[in-house]
This record gives C-alpha cells, structure tokens and sequence, in this order.
C-alpha cells in the first residue's frame, strides 16, 4: 500500500509475529531436548534421572538420533531466518527460508515415528509429513492472525491490509485443508485398514473425534470465506474474492470485523 498510515500497524504487526517466532523456535527447542531425554530413558530402560548418560548413544548410534541431529539443522536454519533484519528487501528471502526450514522440522518429526518404519522418503513418509505441514500452516496461520495480525490492523482502521489478510489467510487455509484431508485419509487407510477399525480400535475413534472437529473447523472456514472475508473486501473499497461454489449470495450480509475473529478463535480452539 502506497498510504503512509497503513506502514505503521504493518511494521508493528511484523515485529510482534517476529518476537513470537522467537519465543516459538525457543520453546521448540526447549521441548525437542526433553523429547530427547524421554525417548533415551524409553530406549535404555534407565530413569529419567540417569538417561542422559546415554545420549551420545542415541544420538550417533539409532534412527531416531540421527533425525533429531537433522532437526536441530533445521531449527539453527530457522532461527537464522528470524534473525535477519526486517528490511523489505530481506523480508520475502527470509520467509522462503523459515518455510525450508519448517519443512525440514516436519520431515525429521515424520520420519523418526511410525511413518518412517518402512525407511524414510517412502510414500508413507512423504503423506505423513504432507498432513502435519497441513496442519502446522493452518493452525499457526489462524493464531498468527488472531492473536497479533487482524487486532493491531483493525485497531489503527487499517481497512485495506485487514481486508487483504483475510482474503490471504482464507486463501491459506484452504490449501492446507486440502493438505490435511488427502493425506489424512491415505494414512488411516495404512493405520486402520477397513471401516470396522474405526469404532474397534483407540486410533480408530480418536481420528473419527478428529475427523468432527475438522469438519467444524471447514464449515467455519467456509463461512469465513463467503461472509467475513467479503464483508471485509467491501469495507475496504476492495473487489470481493471470486467464488468457486455459488454460496455468496446466501451468506452475503455485512459483517464486523469482530465477527471474523470471533470465528478465528473458535477454529484456534478446535485446532488445539
């Protein structure tokens, strides 16, 4: 945006995500160590207090060391992102570089579990990974937004920049969506293997309790899409996103921007 007012909430906004990328990349880290430390006292048979002393062991020497080694590489690549300066001209560079980084996170989680059984880089491997990359750009995309984005533009009446990261976020978690549910479903077959071993198994009924609340999460995503994020587009003296299922004209009613983060802290909660 040319306006001089709307760079004010922007750079703010930028500075408060980056201090959470900090906070989140610490307590990741944090949480990776003390993974770490219970899965080598799983491993050893030793207690908790005494398991350290076969880290190296783990580490060097076990698939799942080897993957936690990776992940710690990829980590030190995010954390090299978040450090370079918020200049414009860096910005784009170091978004493209957390999103390798993310990747490589999500990659060492999904073939150091059972998706990685079979050897990494499998079929099985690349799905899992898919759905929990799905999931980390749906969900951290609704907090960002809710907690930090949406407020501080709305606040300063940034109507234009709230209205285009809406339209932004809609967008994004549309694709991650499709990210979560055609993986999801491929790895339930592999984990469950008939329709039976939906009510017969624990995995069984804690996807299907999955399953609802996703469903709730893409009916409110839908009325986000069709009503909120028009609704915005129009305040802002923006055209209104095209619609690829004919539902406009049935949800279309204004609405305030309040309403939209309303539904954004309800998808927070369900995606927890």
């Amino acid at each position: 945006p040319g306006q001089a007012e709307e760079h004010y909430p922007l750079l703010t906004a930028r500075g408060a995500l980056r201090r959470l990328l900090g906070v989140a990349l610490l307590l990741f880290f944090i949480a990776s160590l003390l993974e770490l430390l219970l899965r080598t006292a799983d491993m050893s048979g030793q207690p908790l207090g005494e398991a350290y002393t076969e880290l190296s062991t783990v580490l060097l020497k076990t698939h799942y060391g080897h993957f936690w080694l990776w992940r710690c590489a990829a980590l030190i690549l995010a954390a090299a992102a978040w450090a370079l300066p918020l200049r414009p001209a860096l910005s784009r560079s170091a978004a493209y570089l957390a999103f390798v980084a993310l990747a490589g996170v999500v990659w060492t989680l999904s073939a150091a579990g059972h998706a990685g059984d079979d050897g990494f880089l499998t079929t099985a491997d690349f799905a899992h990974g898919l759905h929990i990359l799905g999931g980390l750009l749906w969900g951290g995309g609704i907090l960002a937004a809710m907690l930090i984005i949406l407020p501080r533009l709305i606040r300063d009446d940034a109507r234009q920049l709230a209205a285009q990261c809406s339209l932004r976020l809609s967008t994004l978690a549309a694709a991650a969506l499709a990210m979560v549910i055609i993986p999801g479903v491929y790895n339930a077959w592999l984990q469950i293997g008939s329709w039976h071993g939906l009510w017969s198994t624990t995995y069984g009924r804690i996807l299907v309790i999955k399953v609802l609340l996703v469903m709730i999460m893409a009916v409110l995503g839908a009325l986000n899409r069709y009503r909120y994020v028009p609704a915005l587009q129009r305040h802002a003296g923006l055209p209104e996103p095209r619609a690829f299922i004919p539902l406009t004209r049935l949800l279309r009613k204004d609405a305030p921007a309040s309403s939209f983060l309303a539904s954004l802290r309800v998808e927070a909660v369900l995606m927890l």
